[in-house]
């Protein structure tokens, strides 16, 4: 008895585990293409790097630019 009840709960823990598991493949997202002037030279990259990341509180960032770099 003790035998029985180990196998199912054996069973039911492990079939759990494996239906949890996901088989979709992962959402990518495109990033959209560099603004040649801001990654022609290192200077330029950082330039843009602090003109996204720089500003007033609650000014709204450019993620998009920043993500392109």
């Amino acid at each position: 008895m003790k035998t029985l009840t180990l196998g199912s709960l054996f069973l039911l823990v492990f079939s759990s585990t494996t239906m949890a598991q996901s088989t979709t493949p992962p959402s990518t997202t495109q990033v959209k293409e560099a603004n040649p002037a801001d990654v022609a030279s290192i200077d330029s990259i950082m330039k843009a790097v602090y003109d996204v990341i720089s500003g007033d509180a609650g000014q709204k960032r450019d993620w998009d630019r920043f993500r392109s770099l």
